[in-house]
């Protein structure tokens, strides 16, 4: 498949497409898209050339996809997701869809450690509990 829309026949010149291949239904670089999400509606928002920013639908920004190639491996676009105020990525791939997902996700586990369930668990580090005073029994 080629990567422009030509003028005329398919010569490899003319208006490169601006994203994934038509059919992968990338998201539109001229509007907001609803980007549904274990029963919530984030949306996408273009944030600049190829960029889009994930935000929660409480207004807040969770994330930033990215194009970093128009052709991977197979021809297809490849993305990448990252927290907002990091340069590391959460994921990268062409399945644009999933690493939106895994961004969204990647963000809402940080929220569910920093609002722990449990009032007597102080941390967790290297895999062992560290309790509260609640777990120490009085020894008389």
């Amino acid at each position: 498949m080629s990567t422009y829309h030509s003028y005329g026949e398919d010569t490899g010149e003319g208006v490169p497409t601006r994203g994934a291949p038509e059919h992968s239904g990338s998201p539109s670089e001229l509007r907001e898209s609803p980007f549904p999400h274990a029963g919530l509606e984030f949306l996408l928002v273009p944030s600049g050339h190829e960029e889009w920013q994930v935000r929660h639908p409480d207004g807040r920004a969770v994330g930033v996809l990215a194009i970093i190639s128009h052709s991977g491996e197979e021809g297809e676009a490849v993305f990448v997701t990252r927290r907002v105020g990091s340069d590391e990525a959460v994921a990268e791939g062409t399945d644009w869809r999933g690493i939106v997902t895994a961004v969204i996700n990647d963000e809402a586990a940080d929220e569910r450690v920093q609002g722990s369930l449990d009032p007597a668990l102080d941390y967790t580090r290297g895999g062992l509990l560290h309790r509260g005073a609640a777990d120490v029994e009085d020894q008389v």
